[in-house]
């Protein structure tokens, strides 16, 4: 009962929200999945700034598809539903929590970062940090403190879904421009209108035989054996996420395009998401989502 008195406050306080928030949207750009010229022809070195906002794997509900076209009321009342969901797939990822809980995810994550940043024709990196510091006054901070005209930043995070009993790593890669524009707030330069590049990367991994399976179920094989299977999706995530970065930092508009954009391919629906596939070898398939630009990257995980 407690429960379902919460969800209808949640709602009710989501649509009296409506009139407070549709007056504050905007129109933004979107960050090109590229680094264009102008933005590598700045001088100068760039700090490299790694986050990982977390200590453990995180756990939530993601089943609704928050396309453009939903309206402002399906999304604010699906956004307070998976709030609610999340509680639940945080209470079953209890023995995960614990079958990870000597999983070092940060360490790894960082050091498959720093081969590709350093071998950048043109990022020219430098002050190499690491942060669990990831909310907006941090990054503000960290970009006041940089003594570079440009900053990278790579946030990572993992987590599992209880809807689609994925377990994910992703990768964000930004650049924030350190000047301030005139006139302007500095929290402006994390605004997308003014971020000149921004890519997200993601692994998924699936269990086998994992559809229509009852989210206990998977929950539990995903932490067997002090969470064998995950640690093992966890390693390949690191290592995929930060080949796609690597693959992609150099790149020219000509050569993202031939992912980013849609040419011939048809749009299709698959694990959940919404996009087109560029590339598949058995089990793995790669798929750019149509909405955000997201990078996919889907497996079956290998079972013993």
């Amino acid at each position: 009962m407690d429960r379902h008195r919460g969800f209808a406050r949640a709602l009710l306080g989501c649509l009296c929200a409506i009139f407070c928030v549709s007056a504050c949207l905007a129109r933004t750009s979107v960050p090109k999945s590229y680094v264009d010229d102008k933005t590598r022809a700045i001088e100068g070195g760039r700090k490299v700034l790694v986050v990982v906002p977390q200590t453990s794997i995180g756990a939530g509900y993601q089943t609704f598809n928050m396309g453009p076209m939903m309206g402002l009321v399906p999304v604010l009342i699906s956004i307070e539903i998976n709030k609610l969901r999340a509680g639940d797939a945080q209470r079953l990822a209890g023995p995960l929590y614990a079958a990870l809980a000597s999983y070092d995810f940060n360490g790894p994550f960082y050091a498959s970062l720093l081969p590709p940043a350093k071998a950048s024709s043109w990022l020219h990196g430098q002050d190499f940090e690491f942060t669990q510091a990831g909310d907006p006054h941090s990054l503000e901070a960290e970009l006041n403190e940089s003594n570079t005209r440009q900053m990278l930043v790579l946030c990572g995070t993992y987590y599992i879904d209880f809807h689609q009993q994925r377990l994910t790593v992703e990768l964000k890669s930004t650049i924030l421009i350190r000047k301030i524009p005139k006139g302007k707030h500095g929290s402006v330069r994390l605004d997308p209108d003014y971020i000149p590049y921004q890519q997200v990367y993601r692994y998924i991994a699936y269990l086998p035989q994992s559809e229509g399976a009852a989210p206990e179920a998977n929950f539990a094989r995903w932490a067997a054996d002090d969470g064998k299977l995950a640690r093992r999706a966890l390693d390949r995530g690191i290592l995929r996420v930060s080949t796609m970065f690597a693959a992609n930092l150099d790149a020219d508009k000509a050569a993202i395009g031939r992912w980013r954009h849609r040419g011939d391919r048809h749009t299709v629906e698959k694990f959940g998401l919404l996009g087109w596939v560029v590339e598949r070898d058995g089990d793995r398939t790669q798929l750019v989502e149509a909405r955000t630009g997201t990078l996919n990257d889907i497996e079956t995980i290998a079972v013993d």
